[in-house]
């Protein structure tokens, strides 16, 4: 190689380690008020008894509107209502959410989330029956759902699983008899179902 082409090579090397340089110097400028962001993000979640479980393999500093992108899991507490499903909608890649804890769950607010990709929804134990049905039926990304300890029938959850496709449903504890989980196991036999 001639001297001139050593000399262009060095400032090529040069000029990148300098853009690397600066690229790293504004990530690591950036991430305090990222993180400040996401901790009045976790602080106003945590006011409406919404614990919250972030994806940092997915940080890169962005706005305001994008600080709950990491979000991926959510458990709630009390009350499920429209301002909780709200908020929930600011999180684009949440894939499970608990309501378990819930002692009231308000259908439209369940209609609210059927923008996001939830895949597994726990509904344990909460006093929904028949009705809510329909509404997780437009969820495009659901497969799990545990219906333990509610009101569903097997007539409900016979029309749910005709309108969408499942892996598992759980109905442990519902208004099923034993003879009506074994009617929908061998009419829907691709669904795990435990009853």
């Amino acid at each position: 190689m001639t001297a001139v082409g050593k000399r262009r090579l060095r400032r090529v090397v040069v000029l990148a380690g300098a853009l690397l340089v600066t690229f790293v110097a504004v990530l690591l400028a950036s991430y305090p008020l990222h993180r400040a962001s996401q901790d009045r993000a976790d602080d106003r979640f945590r006011q409406m008894s919404i614990e919250v479980t972030r994806d940092f393999t997915r940080f890169w500093p962005a706005g305001a509107e994008t600080v709950n992108r990491p979000v991926v899991s959510a458990t709630c507490s009390h009350a499920f209502s429209d301002v909780k499903a709200q908020e929930l909608t600011t999180c684009p890649n949440l894939a499970e959410l608990d309501l378990s804890q819930c002692d009231f769950v308000d259908p439209r607010a369940l209609a609210r989330l059927s923008a996001l990709r939830v895949r597994t929804l726990s509904l344990a134990g909460t006093p929904v029956d028949d009705g809510v049905l329909p509404v997780l039926a437009t969820w495009p990304a659901l497969r799990d759902l545990n219906l333990d300890r509610t009101g569903v029938t097997a007539g409900g959850v016979r029309a749910f699983l005709g309108q969408r496709q499942m892996k598992r449903l759980s109905v442990s504890g519902a208004k099923l008899s034993p003879a009506e989980a074994k009617e929908l196991r061998d009419a829907f036999p691709d669904v795990k179902i435990q009853f």
